[in-house]
């Protein structure tokens, strides 16, 4: 894959649970999970085979409050 193809499911799946897995409220709701994309140096560096390390971005709303965590 790229790095900058649109994060899997799975990848996805895998933010949502570090989020839950760190969080004090259980009931949240996302509003989004996105690729948060790498830098120009490092898209630059980037060859095709080479290991990704991928980062997200999460919009996460504490669900009984409304407040966004």
């Amino acid at each position: 894959p790229h790095p900058l193809d649109p994060l899997a499911a799975d990848e996805a799946t895998r933010v949502a649970g570090a989020v839950r897995a760190h969080a004090t409220e259980s009931d949240l709701l996302f509003s989004s999970i996105c690729l948060k994309e790498p830098s120009k140096a490092s898209l630059e560096a980037h060859r095709q085979g080479d290991p990704l390390v991928r980062a997200a971005r999460a919009v996460v709303r504490d669900g009984p409050h409304g407040a966004t965590v």
